[in-house]
């Protein structure tokens, strides 16, 4: 797309934004099309949470992951898999280190499985948080870019971590929402 046609859908996006989606709607969604399913959120260790700057802790609702085979492929994009792929064809005595790391802290095992299995691209665990009933943002622990990309547009603006320039069509992160939106038809005309 070029400059025009995003500033077009910017219009868009100003004359009709799309309406906020509830954490109900993300979590049916997740579970709908994706095969995920929830998880206990205290997995994370609350000191994790904390220190994690995409992550707005009080806003922390659920935590949900993906490990079905036939559904990974969609949510990792080819720079996802490849890194994968690298990883997978790399030194052996990674995974031997890997096996003894996750269970050095019997109270981590859970945490230690989820980093273990997403470093190998064999799951994706999505945090979602919610503002009351409302989805505010997301944090995926693993590199999956194209689940990223529906979240953001269905989430919204909310969703944005760091400094985008909302509304500003030169920004590179809002001028994807943008894209992905229409892409899923959020956005009319």
């Amino acid at each position: 797309m070029n400059a025009d046609d995003i500033e077009r859908l910017a219009e868009s996006w100003r004359a009709h934004p799309p309406p906020r989606i509830s954490l109900r709607e993300v979590e049916d969604l997740l579970v709908s099309t994706y095969s995920a399913y929830e998880i206990p959120l205290e997995v994370i260790p609350s000191s994790d949470l904390i220190a994690d700057e995409e992550v707005r802790e009080e806003e922390a609702a659920a935590l949900l992951t993906i490990t079905d085979p036939a559904v990974l492929p969609r949510v990792f994009d080819a720079c996802d898999r490849e890194m994968w792929q690298s990883q997978l064809e790399g030194d052996p005595a990674w995974l031997e280190q890997d096996r003894r790391f996750l269970f050095e802290d019997p109270r981590e095992v859970g945490f230690r499985l989820l980093h273990m299995e997403q470093s190998r691209g064999q799951r994706a665990t999505i945090l979602l948080q919610a503002r009351g009933e409302l989805a505010s943002g997301f944090r995926i622990y693993n590199a999956a870019g194209t689940l990223a990309k529906e979240l953001t547009a269905r989430i919204g603006p909310d969703s944005f971590v760091g400094s985008v320039e909302v509304g500003d069509v030169r920004d590179a992160q809002f001028a994807r929402y943008l894209v992905e939106a229409k892409r899923l038809g959020l956005l009319q005309g």
